[in-house]
Parts: C-alpha cells; structure tokens; sequence
C-alpha cells in the first residue's frame, strides 16, 4: 500500500527514516532525565524514549531483512529514477498509532512539479518515504512495500498518470489504492512480496538463527532502553549528590 503526496544529490541508499535526528533525540533524553520531577519534561523524556527506541527497531528490522534477502534488499539499494539519478529510500518502522489511513503501510508518491521523473517526498529530492507498522509480519509488510518502490522510482511519470486516472475516488479504501488488478505497482509489490517469502524460507532451513518476531524486538529494545535509563539517572543523581 501506498499514500499519496499531492530537495542534495541522491547518494541512493535504504536509510533509517530516523537517521537525521537521532543524535538530538538521545542528547535530549540524557539532558532532560536529570528534570524528571516536571510533568511536562516526563512527557518530553517519553517522546525521546520513543523516538530512540524506533530508531534501533528500524536497524535491527533493516538489517535482517538484508540478512535474509540481500540481492532484493541491494535492488532497493542501488534503486535509480528514469533519469538514472540514484533514489534514496527513507524507511520507519512505526506505532499503529503513526499510520491513520486504515493500512498497515505505505509509501509516498510524488514529484516535481518540473520534473515528473524526480521522486520527492518529505525527506527531500530523489527520496521515498515508506512507512511500515510493527506487527509479526512487518519484514514481509516491507518487502511489499520495496515492490512498489522497485516500480514507481523508474517509471514515475507514467504511474502518477495512471495513479491519477485509476483512483480518483476519495472513498475508496486505503488498502485498495495501488492495488486494482492492472495496477503494475502492485504487481511488482505481489512479486517482491513473494520473492522475500522464498528467501525467507531458505534462510529458515538453513542453520541460521530463526528471525524473531518484530514485536518481541521491540519489547527487547525497550527493556535494554530502559535499563540504560535508569543507570543514566543513578549516574546523574550520585553526581548531584556528591
């Protein structure tokens, strides 16, 4: 599924969608922990807590679908628009609360308006931005996902013609857009999707370590987060105190 959106030279990488501000965000948690008696400060500590916590599920989550299908992952990696300019692709995995539109994904479309075949998305030109919820299968979520950026970077111009002309009721479901019968979109998405699920099952009954469920990543990062939290306030108190 995709949503639709109606500007550095691409290096063309999948990037951590967190990247940019993770540096403030773990600056701000250390800063404010020493303030925790304020409730408004409470809230901002929580806020930065969620951000970071995030930001390590979207690495780990990235680097084991690399892991397990590298030449789809590289595909995406390497990834250029009809011009041949290299396409950065921003990636978050997200609360469901992040995502309103009634789907579990998505990913922007959206261009130029004097370069039909320049992507562009809220992370700048010669970007994508895809989003994906955290649930047991977000790694296959993602591979679906690559799919419709595997199609629309190159072929931009003419997916946002038939993008236009296909799905022009707003009632329509979320879920539907990017996805009629003759949508190439989706058909590229169906087959990544498929071409990870085979991967996926190789890597299985080689003897690999079992990829874990993203959820349990989650709760994992979060224990280790919160674990770091409280040694960082001792710290921050012992100091006080002495």
């Amino acid at each position: 599924m995709f949503y639709l959106y109606l500007v550095h030279v691409a290096s063309g990488k999948i990037i951590n969608g967190y990247e940019k501000e993770i540096h403030t965000a773990r600056t701000s948690l250390k800063n404010l922990t020493a303030l925790t008696q304020n409730r408004n400060v409470k809230d901002r500590i929580e806020c930065a807590k969620e951000f970071i916590l995030y930001y390590e599920l979207t690495e780990r989550l990235l680097g084991e679908f690399r892991i397990i299908a590298p030449a789809l992952y590289n595909q995406i990696d390497t990834i250029k628009d009809h011009a041949g300019r290299l396409v950065d692709v921003y990636v978050k995995f997200v609360p469901k609360s992040e995502i309103t539109m009634g789907t579990k994904a998505t990913t922007n479309i959206d261009h130029f308006a004097n370069d039909k075949h320049a992507y562009y998305s809220n992370y700048g030109p010669h970007t994508v931005s895809v989003k994906i919820v955290i649930e047991k299968h977000s790694l296959l979520m993602l591979a679906h996902e690559f799919g419709h950026v595997r199609y629309q970077v190159p072929n931009l111009a003419a997916y946002v013609d038939f993008f236009s002309r296909h799905y022009r009721d707003h009632q329509m479901k979320a879920d539907y857009l990017g996805h009629k019968p003759n949508d190439p979109s989706g058909q590229s998405a169906i087959v990544f999707e498929k071409l990870f699920e085979k991967e996926n099952l190789k890597f299985i009954e080689a003897p690999n370590d079992r990829p874990q469920n993203p959820i349990l990543i989650r709760d994992q990062i979060a224990k280790t987060l919160e674990l770091e939290l409280t040694s960082m306030s001792t710290t921050l108190l012992t100091s006080v105190s002495e």
